[in-house]
């Protein structure tokens, strides 16, 4: 691998992974792949109808953007990953999780 080289890295998202991927070739790209982002929107969708149990309004709202999320990302649409980042660390908050 040269230095200046592109180079892309799929993985499932894990941080020892992302460790090597940093010391490998530190301006590279990092991509998820599909599969481990549902995983993750599964988790998520869990997380989300306890949260409707106890306050349904935040609920259905969080939800809603859940979908809107995984709609987004399922089409290729990836220009807004704060929104997605913001509602994941937002679900976990209000369900006690710290957000990785």
């Amino acid at each position: 691998m040269q230095e200046k080289q592109q180079v892309v890295f799929m993985t499932d998202g894990g941080e020892n992974v992302r460790r090597v991927q940093e010391y490998l070739h530190p301006f590279s790209e990092h991509l998820i792949e599909w599969f481990h982002i549902a995983m993750r929107l599964t988790v998520l969708q869990q997380q989300t109808k306890a949260l409707l149990e106890e306050r349904p309004k935040t609920g259905a709202d969080v939800s809603k953007q859940l979908e809107s999320v995984k709609h987004l990302l399922w089409h290729g649409n990836t220009e807004k990953p704060s929104s997605a980042e913001r509602l994941v660390n937002g679900v976990r908050a209000r369900n006690g999780n710290k957000a990785r």
